[in-house]
């Protein structure tokens, strides 16, 4: 799919347009703050920094999330419903009721 050919891109590009004729001054004001700010902000330090984070945190994500299936998997064998947490009618039968 051309990405010349999605409408969403074409109404953004339209409203962007639009609003460089309608404040043509604050538009290159703007571009030329956005410029000076990335020439110096380091933008691959921070890219870098927010991907070692990631990285960082993904280990003890997996070990939460693989003891979180562990007791769904225990809780499912010994017969508690994982998502009620009560006991399952196949193992244990609720009592009948004399009435």
């Amino acid at each position: 799919m051309d990405a010349c050919n999605c409408d969403c891109l074409k109404k953004c590009c339209a409203d962007t347009a639009e609003k460089i004729r309608q404040a043509p001054l604050q538009s290159v004001a703007l571009a030329g703050a956005a410029g000076f700010l990335l020439r110096f902000v380091p933008v691959f330090a921070i890219l870098g920094a927010l991907i070692r984070l990631a990285l960082f945190l993904l280990k003890p994500a997996l070990v939460v999330f693989g003891i979180c299936k562990l007791t769904q998997l225990c809780r499912a064998k010994s017969g508690i419903d994982p998502d009620a947490g009560e006991v399952s009618d196949r193992e244990f039968p609720r009592p009948v009721d004399p009435a």
